[in-house]
């Protein structure tokens, strides 16, 4: 039984067998003896073998039950550890996952640009804090939301909707950008300008399993491209409107850009001319060439302003006067570098000056699937992750990357020593730092980077990482410096325009934005008039005569998007008025409303005084031109008739030289009465002629009184002969000239002491008034008087109303109107025949003389 518990079946059974013959040899008589003496014997072994037998056969079942329990408890206890195992690797895991998952999250927050990610259903999981801001949904809003709820675009120009780029990346599979002029629109109905890419999310069987989005904000970028473009067009405006080229030389390279304009001027074609200086120096006036040279040369020693006025010869033949003005810009060893210039044809002024004798002005009018580099620090400034447009960038894998600091990279010395100092700057204040710098890749191109580190916080608020993203702002520093020397090229034109004031007129807001000399000439703040201010503002200076005629051209080009041109006068502040010259062209969105007005003025106060000098000088011509005619003929008539009696009586005399002495004396009477009335004519001609054709008057303050005194000195012995009696009241100083004056007064008063009636001594008086800003001086004889239909012609050359009892020439009075005239004034009679006449004449005093001019 033990044999078969402990050994097994075949042992138990063999130990039966051996215990029963040990039995019947040892126990059972007879001892010693291998046989069994009885029946009863005989039964009892086989019973004994039997039951020995089944006992084994149990004993040998319980047994391997036991060893089967031992296995099974044996191979439990192998799994239980295996499964503990198991629990603890995926525990693990599932902690390394998870620090993944916030780890890339963290990052995906940080970057600078807006990032979405989706399910393979096109269903929101994840979107960072730029995303947020920029869709206007929030992260516990949008997940789980279909991306087209959190993501709507549609085309900026037509409001169309467009597709979203995540369903284009499912149906093809690949990376897709957005097109231009795309906007998105925010939860709450904004518009924003955004570029995107999407790509796909894939798993280690390339399935496609979701898709990440990758936007950002472009407003600053479009305005920056649309002030460009408001520049160039002011500047083309500016330039079209004064009819000004612009040129550019690069004086290192020998070439020189011009404008078309420029071409205009000299009458070559583009592509046709070769434009550089020899070419354009065959263009010069031969005669000039010397001169251009010398001052072209003088210029870029100075480094100075260049103005320079010359003919050029085009090769039709035809002989054109241009004016340049230039400025030399040097580098940084103080050479000349550049030479930018302006050049206006100024045949037509150079031709009225000619004409003219006066210098005439001309005036001249003048601007990873995001390009963005994102990266991760370790806290001792070595790169734990780099984004694929990084790598692509540093021209080097992954691997090559992670786990290396700047100096390890080839970073310049000065930039890693910086890019270290801002890492551990962030670590240790917790915030972000943002800053720019150059970088030259491995393919040796420098481009300008703006950067932003930020620090990465875990759960207990210390920083485990700084995450970082850079990105490329070249096209923009390019535009911003383009935008730059625009402003330059339209501050040289408009400065070589000779101050031309420039307006940006946005219609829908009402504000005139402005230049400097626009400001000033309607008396408006410069700043405040930079800023934006009413237009009305500044056509409250507009001259009141003139605002009807220049708010109706505005109105028309306004409604009609089409040129404005008007000439008008404006009274600023000073009180001066000044002619103004201006053009501009309004401009009409899609849909016909009017945006924008642009235009320049030009002050040509100068241009029209000219205009009006010579208008004036012209109707004096014409008057002198009729006046000699008459002078001419009347002149001839009245020396005709003492000459035709010195020659009569002459002829007699040399005819009767033996006859009687008293008629030869009367005859010889005769003779020098004619010539005693030509001598008194003709000094009265030299007299009107002085008063009439003098170039220069002389202008100053005349004193009347002084005058008066003058004139009664002069007639001191008729008017003592003639026992005429002359009262004068106040008499005021006045803009003349003291002899000039005296002349009228002599005239008026020998005037009346002619023509005074023979039993009547004679009687003048002299008194004056104020009207507004004139002088009204009075002569009131009493006199013969004349009709009053005689009036106006007695002021005429040669008019005497009393030839046969009165003698006189006719030119007293004429004299009077002239000189008065001349001094801005106005002179007429009034009479009664037997009463007497009296003489009024006005002249501007002092002050409102000034006023005049």
């Amino acid at each position: 039984m033990f044999a078969a518990w402990f050994v097994g079946l075949g042992p138990g059974i063999l130990a039966t067998i051996l215990s029963l013959i040990s039995a019947i040899y040892f126990v059972i008589p007879p001892v010693f003896q291998l046989r069994v003496a009885t029946r009863e014997e005989a039964a009892g072994g086989i019973v004994f073998l039997g039951v020995s037998t089944f006992i084994s056969i149990l004993n040998e079942a319980l047994r391997r039950s036991r060893a089967r329990s031992e296995q099974r408890l044996q191979e439990l206890t192998i799994e239980t550890s295996r499964r503990s195992r198991a629990e603890q690797e995926v525990a693990e895991s599932k902690r390394q996952a998870e620090r993944a998952r916030d780890l890339f999250q963290t990052t995906l927050a940080s970057i600078g640009d807006a990032v979405i990610a989706t399910d393979a259903e096109g269903r929101v999981t994840f979107l960072n804090t730029v995303a947020q801001q920029l869709t206007g949904w929030s992260r516990a809003d949008a997940l789980g939301e279909p991306i087209s709820e959190v993501f709507v675009i549609r085309n900026e120009r037509t409001g169309a909707a467009v597709e979203s780029p995540v369903d284009k990346v499912f149906r093809g599979g690949v990376v897709v950008g957005l097109a231009n002029h795309t906007i998105l629109i925010t939860k709450d109905g904004r518009d924003t300008p955004i570029e995107d890419s999407a790509a796909p999310i894939r798993d280690e069987n390339r399935q496609v399993l979701g898709a990440v989005l990758v936007f950002r904000d472009v407003t600053e970028r479009r305005r920056s491209e649309e002030a460009m473009a408001r520049s160039e067009e002011r500047l083309k405006l500016a330039l079209d409107a004064g009819q000004i080229g612009v040129w550019d030389w690069d004086i290192g390279a020998n070439r020189i850009e011009w404008s078309d304009r420029i071409y205009e001027i000299h009458g070559v074609e583009r592509g046709v001319f070769r434009g550089d200086v020899e070419a354009i120096a065959q263009l010069i006036h031969p005669e000039d060439r010397e001169r251009v040279r010398e001052a072209t040369e003088a210029a870029l020693r100075r480094g100075a302003l260049y103005d320079l006025d010359y003919r050029i010869v085009r090769p039709s033949g035809e002989l054109v006067w241009v004016s340049s003005t230039a400025r030399v810009f040097q580098n940084e060893n103080g050479q000349p570098a550049r030479m930018l210039g302006a050049i206006n044809d100024v045949t037509a002024r150079k031709h009225a000056e000619a004409d003219m004798r006066q210098q005439w002005l001309a005036f001249d009018t003048a601007l990873s699937n995001t390009p963005d580099f994102n990266y991760l620090f370790t806290l001792d400034g070595r790169f734990s992750y780099v984004n694929r447009a990084r790598l692509r960038m540093l021209q080097k894998t992954y691997e090559e990357v992670v786990g290396k600091n700047f100096w390890d990279l080839n970073y310049p010395p000065e930039l890693a020593e910086r890019f270290l100092r801002q890492i551990q700057q962030v670590i240790e204040t917790k915030e972000s730092i943002r800053d720019q710098a150059p970088f030259t890749g491995p393919n040796g191109v420098t481009r300008q980077y703006e950067y932003i580190f930020v620090p990465v916080l875990s759960g207990e608020g210390q920083v485990t990482a700084v995450a970082g993203t850079t990105h490329d702002i070249t096209d923009q520093k390019m535009i911003e410096d383009a935008l730059r020397k625009s402003e330059e090229r339209l501050t040289l034109a408009l400065e070589a325009g000779g101050g031309v004031g420039t307006w940006d007129y946005d219609i829908p807001s009402d504000r005139l934005h402005c230049n400097a000399r626009f400001a000033q000439l309607f008396s408006v703040d410069p700043e405040r008039a930079a800023a934006g201010a009413p237009i009305s503002e500044f056509t409250n200076s507009i001259h009141q005569e003139d605002r009807a005629q220049v708010a109706e051209k505005l109105q028309r080009a306004i409604q009609t998007g089409g040129e404005y041109a008007a000439e008008y006068r404006v009274v600023p502040q000073t009180g001066r008025v000044h002619w103004l010259s201006g053009r501009g062209r309004a401009h009409l969105d899609d849909a016909g409303k009017p945006t924008r007005f642009l235009g320049v003025v030009i002050d040509i106060t100068e241009r029209k005084q000219a205009e009006e000098e010579l208008t004036r000088s012209n109707e004096r011509l014409t008057r002198a031109n009729r006046e000699l005619e008459e002078f001419a003929y009347v002149a001839s008539h009245d020396l005709q008739e003492p000459l035709r009696m010195v020659n009569i009586y002459t002829q007699i005399i040399l005819q009767d030289l033996g006859g009687d002495p008293a008629k030869l004396g009367q005859y010889a009477g005769f003779v020098q009465q004619g010539v005693t009335r030509m001598e008194a004519l003709i000094h009265d001609l030299l007299t009107f002629s002085r008063a009439v054709h003098t170039e220069e008057l002389p202008i100053g303050t005349a004193d009347l009184a002084e005058s008066f005194r003058e004139a009664l000195s002069v007639l001191r012995n008729r008017i003592e002969d003639s026992g005429c009696v002359i009262t004068a009241e106040f008499l005021p100083q006045v803009s003349g000239d003291v002899s000039q004056m005296a002349h009228v007064f002599q005239n008026l008063l020998s005037n009346a002491l002619k023509y005074r009636k023979q039993e009547t001594p004679p009687r003048i008086h002299i008194a004056a008034r104020r009207n507004g800003s004139d002088w009204i001086i009075s002569v009131r004889d009493n006199g013969i008087g004349f009709q009053p239909q005689y009036a106006e012609r007695i002021f005429g050359l040669f008019k005497r109303l009393h030839k046969d009892e009165y003698p006189g020439t006719g030119l007293g009075l004429a004299i009077c109107k002239r000189i008065v005239e001349r001094y801005g004034g106005r002179i007429w009679a009034e009479g009664t025949p037997g009463v007497g006449a009296t003489f009024h004449f006005s002249l501007p005093d002092e002050e409102g003389q000034k006023g005049r001019g």
